[in-house]
Order: C-alpha cells, then structure tokens, then sequence
C-alpha cells in the first residue's frame, strides 16, 4: 500500500517511469474516482491509496528484480529524478543473494 496524495501523478511515476500497469486495465477512472489503484510488475503489486486510513506517506517499499543497474539506467532514461520521492515515498530496488 502506498499514500497518494495525487493518483493521478502518482499513476503516471509509477506507470510511466517504473513500468508498472494496471493490474485491471480498463477500469483507471473508476479505481481513480474510488481513490485505490491497481498497479502490477513482474509478479510485484502496489496498491495507491488516497484514503486516510491507508497507509502513511513516507514509506518505503522492496520491489526484487534480476539487475538493479538495467532498472536504474532505464528509469533515469525515462526522466527519474532519484532525489524526488512522490509523497516522500520510497521503491527499493534489490536483487537476491543466491
């Protein structure tokens, strides 16, 4: 779960430049006029939530992923600014130990 005060920013960073889509495409407007949106990568799933009960702004979130360094370099690509954190929340990138 991650606060949003603003689906609809927080839906184009998460879309747009981390690549997450819509875990029910078709129904963005309905989960936005709700306040709780979808969002799904590789088996991962966030859920934005601009309800007051849901969550708090500033958390911090572990998304596991194959290379860390492609991520990095394709979200940079895609206009990431790593010093900005929408709400003050936070994606942590990591790879597994083996």
């Amino acid at each position: 779960m991650i606060k949003s005060s603003d689906l609809r920013r927080s839906l184009h960073f998460y879309t747009e430049v981390l690549d997450f889509e819509h875990k029910w495409p078709g129904h963005e407007e309905r989960e936005i006029a709700n306040g709780v949106v979808d969002l799904v990568r590789d088996g991962a799933e966030l859920q934005l939530s601009r309800h007051s009960g849901d969550g708090v702004f500033g958390s911090v979130n572990r998304v596991f992923v194959d290379d860390v360094d492609e991520r990095y370099a394709t979200f940079l690509a895609r206009g990431l600014n790593a010093t900005l954190r929408p709400d003050g929340n936070n994606l942590c990138f990591c790879m597994p130990t083996h």
